[in-house]
């Protein structure tokens, strides 16, 4: 095969590859990101609550089992606090996971997540945290992260770049604590805490 052919295949490849990145990226979106403390039953505290609306648009694939539902769509929120000292670059992250087993066209779905009491209050957690992305995913395939993805200390490109780094290197020893609706106490109480839809159908991961 000729050296002309080989850079036209791969060019091929790679625009399918983008084209396919470009339809996924459609098919779900932020609308917002919330914020909430929710007393706990005993008076003791707080726990904050992280809550990402998400809305799915019509399904355009010819293999969508229905083309007005969007199925497995992954919603991976990272978060950071700060440090009471007020250093910027002191940071706690944590990060949780869940995959929706469908959104349905046009409807708002709020996937919520906790961190619980005794870390809302060692880590002065009040309003808003220091800074929070939100990574979608449909079939596994990552999308695009948006400015409606965003918060806080995440202002511009080159900072979600070092978000996305620290948050791999430093969220590890945390894992767990940022709970998921489905694995928060919320989820037993039925308890929801705003006036909009109720959270979607979860898929249980094995983490």
């Amino acid at each position: 095969m000729s050296y002309t052919w080989q850079l036209f295949l791969l060019f091929a490849l790679d625009s399918l590859m983008l084209s396919g990145l470009q339809a996924a990226d459609a098919l779900v979106r932020v609308r917002s990101i919330r914020f909430d403390t929710i007393p706990e039953n005993n008076g003791r505290g707080h726990w904050f609550e992280t809550a990402v609306e998400v809305v799915a648009e019509r399904n355009p694939s010819p293999e969508a089992y229905n083309p007005d539902f969007v199925d497995s769509v992954g919603v991976n929120v990272g978060l950071a606090t700060q440090s009471a000292n007020g250093a910027e670059n002191r940071l706690k992250f944590y990060r949780s996971t869940v995959t929706l087993a469908t959104l349905e066209q046009g409807r708002s779905v709020f996937v919520r997540f906790y961190l619980p009491p005794e870390i809302v209050k060692r880590d002065k957690v009040r309003g808003e945290p220091a800074a929070v992305m939100v990574e979608l995913m449909v079939n596994g395939m990552p999308l695009e992260v948006h400015t409606e993805n965003t918060t806080g200390l995440i202002t511009n490109a080159d900072r979600l770049d070092v978000f996305r780094k620290r948050l791999a290197e430093e969220a590890a020893p945390n894992d767990g604590i940022l709970l998921p609706f489905h694995r928060s106490p919320f989820y037993a109480r039925g308890h929801d805490s705003s006036e909009m839809d109720d959270p979607a159908v979860i898929i249980q991961s094995r983490d």
